[in-house]
C-alpha cells in the first residue's frame, strides 16, 4: 500500500532483494530509467524470489530489470500500467484524483481486512470510492474519498474583531475540520466539523485576507474563496500587550504521566487538548481563562471518559486567545 511517484536520479525507484512480495503499490517515475531493479547478488549468497500483485507500474513487468542469473520474478494477478491521474493538489497532490482508474482495484484478503486501518493521510483505508456498494482497496498509500472544499467564505468586521464564516457541500466520510489561513500562510485548525465559523482579532490597523480549506484527516482540500478585511482607526491605547508563551512535555515519549508546563506573560484564554492522529479531539486538558505565570498540567493517556488509550503517537494543540500557539507531539507507550 505505498506510493514511490516522481523520484529522479540513479537508476530506478528502489532494488529488492530476498524473499518479497509487493502489493497494492504504485510505482511510477517517468524521470527514471527502469522503476524496479531485482540485482543479481548470487555471488553474495543472495537468491531473490520476487512476487508482484495488484501493482500499478509504469511500463508494467517491463519496468522492472531482472538481473540474471538464478533471481525469481513472479508476474502475478492484477498489474497494471495506468497513469495514476494523482490529485496534484493540497497538501497531499500524490493522493488519487476522481479520475483515477486505480480506485476499488487493489487486492484484499478473503477476511475483507486490509493493514494499515488507515491510510497515510489518516482516512479509512477501505471504501467504496467507485459507488458500486462493494467497499475495496485503492491501488498506493491512499485511498480515495471525495475532497470538497469549503464556499461562499464571507467575513464581517465589528471594531477589531472579526469574524468569519463559511458553507460546506454534503460529505458522508472523515471531515475532521477546517484549517484556516490569512495573508495566504496556515493560521488556525478549527477542529470540530460542524463549526463553520472562526473568531480573530487584530490589535493594529491592517490589511488582511482570509481563506479556509477542509481537513480531511491529514488531507487539506483546496481553498474557498477570499476575502479581505481592512482593520482601521485603531488607537495605540488599544492594541494588547503581546503574549509570550511557553510550553514544555517531560516525559515524552512516556507510559504513565506526562507532566505539561505551560506560562502565560498576561492573564488569557487558553485551550489546552489532546487529538490523535485522525484530528479527532481525545482530551480537554485545559479550557478557560487562566492567569499569567506557570501552569502545570497533567495527562495520563486517558480520554475524556478516563478510559485508557492505546499507544501510539498523539498530538498537544495549545492555544492562547483562539489562536494556535504551539502543537506538539506526545508518544504514549503502555
Amino acid at each position: 500500500n505505498c506510493t514511490f511517484a516522481d523520484n529522479s536520479g540513479g537508476t530506478s525507484a528502489f532494488k529488492v532483494q530476498g524473499n518479497a512480495v509487493l502489493t497494492n503499490n504504485i510505482i511510477w517515475n517517468p524521470l527514471l530509467p527502469r522503476e524496479v531493479i531485482i540485482p543479481n547478488n548470487t555471488s553474495a549468497g543472495i537468491f531473490t524470489r520476487a512476487e508482484f500483485r495488484y501493482n500499478n507500474i509504469r511500463g508494467g513487468i517491463n519496468g522492472v530489470l531482472n538481473e540474471p542469473w538464478l533471481n525469481q520474478l513472479i508476474w502475478g494477478a492484477g498489474n497494471t500500467d495506468f497513469d495514476p491521474l494523482f490529485a496534484d493538489s493540497g497538501n497531499h497532490p500524490y493522493a488519487l484524483s476522481s479520475f483515477s482508474p486505480l480506485i476499488d482495484v487493489g487486492w484484499q484478503s478473503a477476511s475483507g481486512l486490509a493493514q494499515p486501518g488507515y491510510d497515510v493521510g489518516g482516512n479509512e483505508r477501505v471504501w467504496d470510492g467507485d459507488g458500486d456498494g462493494i467497499a475495496t482497496i485503492d491501488t498506493g498509500a491512499y485511498e480515495y474519498q471525495p475532497i470538497f472544499a469549503p464556499l461562499n467564505l464571507t467575513a464581517e468586521l465589528w471594531q477589531q474583531q472579526i469574524r468569519l464564516s463559511w458553507e460546506m457541500p454534503a460529505f458522508d466520510r472523515n471531515l475532521s475540520g477546517y484549517r484556516v489561513f490569512r495573508n495566504n500562510q496556515p493560521y488556525a485548525d478549527v477542529l470540530d466539523p460542524t463549526l463553520m465559523q472562526f473568531r480573530d482579532h487584530s490589535p493594529v490597523n491592517d490589511t488582511l485576507v482570509y481563506s479556509v480549506a477542509a481537513l480531511y484527516g491529514a488531507v487539506e482540500s483546496a481553498r474557498s474563496n477570499s476575502v479581505t478585511v481592512i482593520v482601521e482607526g485603531v488607537s495605540v491605547s488599544d492594541e494588547l500587550t503581546p503574549m509570550a508563551v511557553s510550553l514544555s512535555i517531560s516525559p515524552n515519549p512516556f507510559s504513565a504521566i506526562a507532566v505539561i508546563r505551560y506560562e502565560l506573560s498576561r492573564k488569557a484564554d487558553v485551550n489546552l487538548k489532546i487529538y490523535n492522529l485522525r484530528g479527532q479531539l481525545v482530551r480537554a486538558l485545559e479550557t478557560g481563562y487562566r492567569d499569567s505565570g506557570e501552569h502545570i498540567v497533567a495527562w495520563e493517556g486517558c480520554d475524556e471518559h478516563n478510559r485508557t488509550l492505546a499507544s501510539g503517537v498523539y498530538f498537544l494543540r495549545f492555544s492562547v486567545d483562539g489562536k494556535l500557539q504551539k502543537q506538539s507531539k506526545l508518544v504514549l507507550m503502555k
